[in-house]
């Protein structure tokens, strides 16, 4: 995993011979994200104690999951429009909690059903969002997502806190992002990866 940062540079070797690409999740869904992915994108808005980040999209939880195990003074939700998402999600904080010892605490998430594009929290409330949109692969579809993520973005942005608040968005529908972003009021492009 290579993490770029400023003018730094981070790689990661791998010091066991255990695959990480699982770990943490023992409930998975059609899209679950690789944990060393999750932790990458949480990394790049620089979480900081007392936040609420959100992943309106969480699928089986495991962004939030990553970054509540490293930034554990932040408040978490993770939730998802698809029924079994939250039941997932709940399985793997309870095992990750069940296996955590008493001294470093439950990690601080709130799984929840909702729908992204009308969210069921206030205006400005939101200091992150952390989130793996459908790609229009395994889930929904590339002409779906014209109409998708418009309606995704102005939303984050009537929940996130005007000047304040940070975003990282992973999707594979580069085309369609770009054309959301040139046309959406809220948002700016700050940094892309490819």
């Amino acid at each position: 995993v290579w993490v770029y940062e400023n003018q730094d540079v981070m790689v990661g070797i791998s010091l066991t011979n255990e695959s990480l690409a699982v770990r943490n999740i023992v409930k998975f869904g059609p899209t679950t994200l690789r944990p060393c992915i999750c932790y990458c994108l949480s990394r790049t808005v620089s979480i900081q104690p007392g936040e609420l980040v959100i992943d309106p999209m969480c699928g089986s939880g495991s962004i939030p999951i990553e970054a509540a195990i490293t930034w554990p003074k932040a408040f978490y939700l993770g939730a998802d429009s698809f029924p079994l998402a939250p039941v997932n999600t709940t399985e793997n904080i309870r095992n990750i909690n069940s296996n955590r010892a008493k001294s470093r605490g439950v990690i601080p998430i709130d799984p929840l059903q909702w729908d992204a594009t009308c969210l069921p929290l206030k205006t400005s409330s939101v200091d992150v969002i952390l989130t793996d949109l459908p790609y229009g692969k395994r889930m929904g579809t590339k002409y779906e997502n014209r109409t998708l993520y418009p309606a995704l973005l102005s939303e984050f942005g009537r929940v996130c806190r005007p000047s304040s608040s940070r975003a990282a968005i992973l999707t594979q529908d580069s085309k369609c992002m770009v054309n959301t972003l040139r046309s959406n009021r809220f948002w700016k492009k700050s940094h892309v990866f490819w």
